[in-house]
């Protein structure tokens, strides 16, 4: 989850004032409609080549020495150039509110601005408690929206002010103090207004999320108080039924243990099971994927958000609240 605060000081307390009472917002639904994922799960923080596209723009100019294209130009840029027309918005990132934290579903935002100086003239500076070492900036706007802003609303728009030779947007991102070669990630949500998603499958990424969770992804794993086996820690009563089930045959345990492939082909089709069951009780997906995480932890997806510490023979185990609460944090992090 990500929330911003200000980093930099507001141009007046008046900032506030209006910005909580008049704050833009944005069209979800057309969103929806130009909104385009990642092409591969490392793509999030990858960087950008010159000529890349990011949506229908070019990336222009990017991190590190170049040519100066203008007297007051850097010959050291520290960040990504995008051809983006005068206007374009930019949306504040972040997770939608919950009750686990007061800062969650808001953005802040600080407006600095000096007509003749910096250089990059119009600028918004962001940063997240999350990413507490981590500064992301956005230069050569045209507007910006100073204040706190709920996730979701356009907080700028893009322009051609301060030393631009040409409408574009100015990305940076600084890490402890030091700028760095920004990743691809954080600039598409903050061009479409959602975090890009995984292309990888639901089904794949939930099941690395249980792997991960149950046994670190070792598929002759054996857990020593129940029992259970292999890459997604079955339980012993469940391999010939689930297997019949999901392969057409039986297997007894060993032949389980020894391929990693029917365990993943098992995993994928009660996972399958489980998610349709659990799309017709829910529509928030960070449900569906709990309950589902839930019926592979204790068979009843009602208990998702169940506090009581678990036991199994010897062994104490997390609550099903917390063990389905780390599944979908695995399961976003992909």
């Amino acid at each position: 989850m990500l929330s911003f605060v200000v980093i930099k000081p507001l141009n007046s307390a008046k900032d506030w004032a209006l910005q909580a009472l008049n704050f833009p917002t944005f069209n979800k639904s057309s969103l929806e409609e130009n909104f385009k994922p990642l092409a591969t799960d490392k793509d999030f923080n990858s960087n950008f080549k010159l000529g890349d596209k990011v949506l229908e723009w070019e990336v222009t100019s990017v991190f590190g020495k170049r040519e100066k294209p203008c007297p007051s130009c850097s010959s050291d840029h520290k960040g990504v150039d995008i051809n983006t027309p005068i206007g374009t918005p930019l949306y504040a990132i972040g997770e939608e509110k919950s009750a686990s934290s007061f800062h969650d579903g808001f953005v802040d935002v600080a407006c600095p601005w000096n007509p003749n100086n910096p250089p990059e003239g119009m600028a918004a500076y962001i940063q997240s408690p999350l990413l507490p070492d981590t500064e992301i900036a956005l230069f050569h706007l045209s507007e910006c929206y100073s204040g706190r802003h709920p996730v979701g609303a356009m907080i700028a728009k893009s322009g051609d002010s301060g030393a631009s030779m040409a409408p574009h947007l100015h990305y940076g991102v600084k890490v402890k103090g030091e700028w760095i070669d920004p990743p691809r990630g954080y600039l598409m949500w903050i061009l479409q207004g959602k975090k890009p998603q995984s292309t990888k499958p639901i089904v794949e990424r939930l099941r690395n999320a249980i792997a991960g969770q149950e046994s670190n992804h070792d598929p002759i794993a054996v857990n020593p108080h129940s029992n259970a086996l292999g890459y997604g820690q079955v339980m012993p009563e469940n391999i010939k039924s689930w297997s019949k089930q999901c392969l057409g045959k039986e297997l007894i345990e060993d032949e389980f243990l020894k391929s990693k492939e029917n365990q993943i082909k098992i995993i994928d089709c009660k996972l399958k099971e489980g998610l349709d069951l659990t799309v017709k009780s829910s529509a928030n997906e960070d449900e569906q994927i709990r309950k589902v995480a839930s019926i592979w932890y204790s068979g009843d997806p009602n208990l998702f958000d169940n506090p009581k510490p678990q036991k199994y023979g010897a062994g104490d185990y997390p609550s099903i609240k917390d063990y389905t609460e780390t599944v979908l944090a695995r399961f976003k992090k992909q």
